[in-house]
């Protein structure tokens, strides 16, 4: 078997969601607004993202592997997300390392940790090498080129994503989900689907998500599971809603605001399917449709206080592939 030459960035099974019976999508360019009808499989596919070297110099595609795995529940699981919910949360578990996952596999989440990377030891090498001179000078501006060097590998850095689908998940996990439903078909999505909306935003033009503010800091969450449903994640301390949101049309157009806004090169939908966006200054979906949720709910949310106390408890420690999903919560779920 040939090692694969194109790694999907967002899962076919996924993607399939969005597609007409026959797996036919209408696929958007966001670079020249280029528009065409394709299949499932070439959607959302960049060279070799997923590929590092071994220290032997060989390649290997295995993070890919560990993708898959996170897949192949997860997606099962969103085909039969109508008749499950509200999710057990065994199940809410399972889908949330699927949208953790999707959150860090994306080029915007590895632009983020590129930048991070950069500027850290940018600044590391501002306040340490000011302390030095001679010698010493010379022998710590080594150890900090070879520092930079090796974490700068393919490995270091997928590693180190794979590392956050466990954090993110049980953050994502923690937050009350509402499934959103809609009519007809209405919602598109892109090759970086999951929308977070950051606690210090009251009102925002379509824009991608700010990986710099952390899920930890985020409003709420928006992740479409289909061309008529999507999940809502927000910090509010009570069991999921039972019963669906019924999703308006202008609910529906600033989900697609900023879906499309968040695509890395495309946005797409059903080939029957014509989207509407919304434009100009939009509001959170989450602060309408839940009486008495705030900004400052959030932030005093005991369970945002909990997951992130329990979190805390980790932070330096390497992953070791013992990690699981934790979900906090504050009552009965």
């Amino acid at each position: 078997m040939s090692p694969p030459s194109h790694s999907h960035v967002v899962p076919r099974g996924y993607l399939r969601r969005f597609a007409s019976p026959e797996g036919r999508l209408v696929v958007h360019q966001s670079d020249d607004g280029r528009s065409f009808e394709t299949g499932v499989s070439e959607v959302g596919v960049r060279s070799n993202f997923y590929r590092r070297e071994r220290p032997d110099g060989t390649h290997t595609w295995d993070v890919e592997d560990s993708f898959r795995e996170v897949e192949s529940t997860g997606i099962a699981l969103l085909g039969e997300l109508r008749e499950r919910w509200p999710l057990s949360l065994q199940d809410k578990g399972v889908l949330a390392q699927l949208i953790a996952a999707q959150h860090v596999r994306v080029p915007g989440w590895k632009e983020y940790i590129d930048k991070v990377h950069t500027d850290t030891f940018a600044q590391h090498r501002s306040e340490k090498l000011g302390e030095a001179s001679g010698a010493d000078l010379d022998v710590l501006n080594r150890a900090i080129d070879a520092a930079e060097a090796e974490t700068a590998t393919d490995s270091y850095r997928l590693h180190r994503m794979l590392s956050q689908i466990y954090k993110a998940a049980s953050v994502l996990g923690t937050m009350q989900w509402t499934l959103i439903e809609f009519a007809s078909p209405s919602l598109i999505t892109s090759d970086q689907p999951m929308v977070l909306w950051p606690l210090d935003r009251a009102g925002s033009i379509p824009c991608g998500t700010p990986y710099e503010a952390g899920l930890m800091n985020g409003l709420e969450i928006r992740f479409p599971v289909s061309s008529q449903r999507a999940l809502l994640m927000a910090w509010i301390d009570d069991v999921d809603p039972i019963a669906p949101h019924r999703g308006s049309l202008h609910i529906a157009k600033n989900i697609n605001a900023f879906t499309r806004a968040s695509a890395d090169r495309q946005w797409l939908h059903r080939p029957d399917v014509s989207p509407r966006f919304a434009s100009g200054v939009l509001l959170p979906i989450s602060t309408e449709i839940k009486p008495g949720y705030s900004a400052r709910a959030a932030a005093a949310s005991r369970c945002r206080d909990r997951i992130g106390t329990m979190l805390n408890t980790q932070m330096g420690r390497p992953a070791d592939g013992s990690e699981k999903v934790t979900i906090a919560t504050v009552g009965a779920q």
